[in-house]
Order: structure tokens, then sequence, then C-alpha cells
């Protein structure tokens, strides 16, 4: 029997290298740390600003000072011991509960031993030390999953609702796409789609994998299909995030051979919607075996790029910080093969950053697996292959290094503070040393007492 596709929206951005571009404010990047160790993943622990908590996809959440870069010897959980590291799997997500000033949980996602199955589990944080206590275990939902399959792997919970959403891929590769056709299976598949849970609660006391409840409005209880879905016809979702202003979900679907794509729900958005994955790829339509392309029941992108411009889409977020007013109201994302950094603006016209972000020699933007953010709403981007965390930043006068708006004596003392510590703020030509170069970059621009 066929797989009939049908789209629900017809209206799709679809950029090509020749589409004409938006304005975005200037931005830079600053390299803020080195010495991580494969991160995936950026989130901050709620009521203390000072400090982020980097995910490493082998077993170790680690945590950095916001302002110096510097990374905490002792780990916020270790996890090396449940964790196994195969194909795409790992330690992948972090997210702090919505009462985290009273509960103290964080939940996290990784792939577990022995066999590599999907799991969303929950640990206890001491108030006092403000680490995570990995005997604190509770497992809140486990599944199978192929082993070298998509995996997704992103969790976070909602601002509008306060559930706990799972973005999971199909188990498909790239050699052979979703060949369970797992992305268009309701029923007993929950991989290739978006999940819905409430983890404060046990609607299964007989089943140890699935200790959460149901949300009664999600879309198919009541219905053919599994009540935890959300959404469904994803690839391989790589980083969701709610914009923290409006709880809109923002989705990006990392293409096969032709396609990026990002899906928004916003408030107006019904549940249960049908993105087409494994009959469409972006706007078009695969012809994989048993599909069929029809004009309604699916729904199409918001916005996708073709693989002139990137080929693995890595989702980040609607900018809300206070750093880069322009820049407030859009959405940042990367392309971790590109690699390259994107803004789309509120009515989704496109431009590529890159250049403002990384000016290259040598690239601080090379491996960009995903985005964060800090309390203040500002951004962060991980690099997955150099282990570096790179803040944005609004383009900054280097003279004027205690940032007090005038260049004077307080700027060469600021600068020698944290120079010859080897503070990365002192990395000012950033070229990923801090030497003798910097000091004399340093006073070139201060001695002509402007910017360089």
């Amino acid at each position: 029997m066929g797989i009939t596709m049908r789209y629900r929206r017809p209206l799709t951005f679809v950029l090509s290298l020749s589409c004409a571009a938006a304005a975005a404010p200037p931005i830079n990047g600053r390299l803020l740390t080195v010495g991580l160790s494969q991160p995936v993943y950026v989130t901050h622990m709620p009521g203390h600003p000072s400090a982020l908590h980097v995910v490493q996809r082998g077993g170790l959440i680690r945590i950095v000072d916001a302002e110096t870069g510097a990374i905490s010897p002792a780990p916020f959980l270790d996890l090396r011991s449940v964790v196994r590291v195969v194909g795409d799997g790992g330690l992948l997500c972090a997210a702090f509960a919505p009462d985290f000033s009273d509960s103290g949980f964080v939940y996290v996602y990784y792939t577990g031993q022995p066999d590599s199955g999907g799991t969303i589990a929950r640990y206890s944080v001491d108030p006092v030390t403000r680490l995570a206590d990995p005997g604190s275990a509770h497992i809140v939902l486990r599944y199978s999953r192929p082993a070298n399959g998509h995996n997704g792997g992103w969790i976070g919970f909602s601002p509008r609702d306060g559930m706990l959403y799972l973005a999971a891929g199909d188990g498909g590769t790239a050699a052979n796409p979703d060949p369970t056709n797992a992305a268009q299976t309701l029923t007993g598949n929950i991989q290739g789609k978006i999940l819905r849970i409430d983890p404060r609660s046990d609607g299964f006391p007989a089943d140890d994998d699935r200790n959460y409840a149901v949300p009664p409005d999600n879309p198919f209880v009541g219905l053919p299909g599994d009540d935890e879905i959300w959404a469904y016809g994803l690839r391989n979702p790589w980083r969701c995030s709610f914009d923290r202003a409006t709880g809109d979900l923002w989705i990006a679907d990392v293409g096969q051979a032709d396609y990026e794509e990002i899906n928004i729900e916003t408030v107006a958005t019904p549940p249960g919607r049908n993105y087409g994955w494994r009959c469409l790829e972006g706007p078009r339509c695969t012809n994989y075996d048993g599909c069929v392309c029809q004009p309604e029941g699916t729904t199409s992108p918001a916005f996708a790029y073709n693989h002139a411009v990137g080929q693995s889409i890595t989702g980040g977020y609607v900018y809300r910080g206070g750093a880069i007013p322009g820049l407030v109201g859009s959405y940042v994302f990367a392309d971790f093969q590109t690699p390259g950094v994107f803004v789309l603006s509120p009515s989704l016209m496109f431009e590529d950053v890159t250049a403002g972000v990384d000016p290259g020699d040598p690239r601080i933007i090379t491996s960009p697996a995903s985005f964060g953010e800090d309390e203040a709403g500002e951004l962060y981007i991980v690099n997955f292959f150099e282990g570096t965390l790179i803040k944005l930043v609004p383009p900054s006068c280097p003279a004027d290094f205690n940032g007090d708006g005038g260049v004077d004596g307080g700027d060469i003392e600021a600068f020698y503070l944290a120079w010859e510590p080897a503070d990365p703020s002192a990395d000012v030509n950033h070229d990923g040393g801090i030497d003798g170069a910097d000091v004399a970059f340093f006073f070139i621009v201060w001695e002509a007492g402007g910017c360089g």
C-alpha cells in the first residue's frame, strides 16, 4: 500500500544561492573556552547566571564560567558509566525543570548501556554544591533504537505549558533512509517524532521504562497512534528550541540529499502535524518506494535551504538577549558541515553572518554542534571536534578593554590582568592564543584611541 503525503500549507521560503538576503546587525564571535571534549549542548542552571553547563557526548556535563570561560574541575554530572557512545549516540542534552528552584531536578537524554536505548533520566542537584548526584537517577523514559541510526536526542521544557518535549530521530542513516518508515508509523514506534510528556507523575506504574504521564490534550489521545506523539514525519531533528518570549517551538531537521529545513510551531499551531519525511525532504518529493506526494495533509517547512548553502543544519534560538538589540526576534542557527552561522529575520529573511562571527585565520566556527542560552538570553555555540565554546557578542573595541566606554590607562591595567594569567579575553587578535601578538595588537589600537 502506498504512503500518501499531503501538504497542509503551500508557502515555504526556500533558499538558494541566488536569494536576496536581509540585513542582520553586526555580530562577532568571542572564543570563550577551549579544552572541552566533544561538546554537544549548552544550557544554564536557573537562578545562577555566572555558570554555563556544557554537555559532552562522552558522558560528562562540565561547568564553565560565563565570564572567564574557566572550566570547573568538578563535573556537574558524570554519567560515563551508563552512557554508550556509538553512532550518533552518547550524552546529548540536558534540561533543568521549570520548578528547579523548588524541585532541584535536572533531566538528561542519553543512549545507554548495553544496547544504545534512548533514555531520559532525572537527577537531583545538591543545593549547596550545585552538583547533580549520579546516584539519584530516576528513569523517565527508555526505548529501543538502532545503535547507528539517527538519534535526535534533544529535550526541553516548554515555557508555555511546562511539559517535556523530546525530538527523536528516525533510526535510519544517510545510506539507508528510514528503512522501516518509522517517521510515519504512529503505533509502537516513537522515532522520527516530537514527543510531549509530563515527567512529574507516573501514568504507567507497571512499566519500569515509562515513568511519566501523557498530557490529556496530546493530539493522539483517544485516537489511533501513540499518545505521547506531538508531531511526526521528521528525519533527524538536530537541536530544537523554545522561544523564551512566545513559547514557539523551532524544529531544525537534518536533510537527506538536497534540503535542510526548519519547522515552526506557534501558539496557534494545531498539534499532530505531519512534516512529511520519508516522502518529503524540504519542498521536494523523495519518490522513495511507496511514496505518493499529494497537496494536502502534511505541513511544508517554514524555511528550507539547499545543499549549495549547507548540508547539515544545527538548530539554534530566537535571540532574546540584550547585548545585540538589532538581533532580537531573529532566529540564529548554523550548519555543521559548511560550517556557517545564519540568521532568519522575524519575516524569515535569510542572512549568512559567518564572516562577522568568524573572520577566520584561524577559524573559530569549525564544527557547530549546538547553540545554547544563558540566563540573560545571550547565545553560545559549541564546536564538536575542536572542543571550544563561542559567545555571540556585539562588535567590540579592543582598546576599551574594561568596557567603560573610554580608552585610557584603566584599559592597559585590565588588559595586563587578563593577559598575564592567559585569560581567554586577552586574545584580542582572535588567533586562538594568548601571546605577544595580542600585546602588540592591543597597543596599536590603544594608541590610536579607537578600535581595530
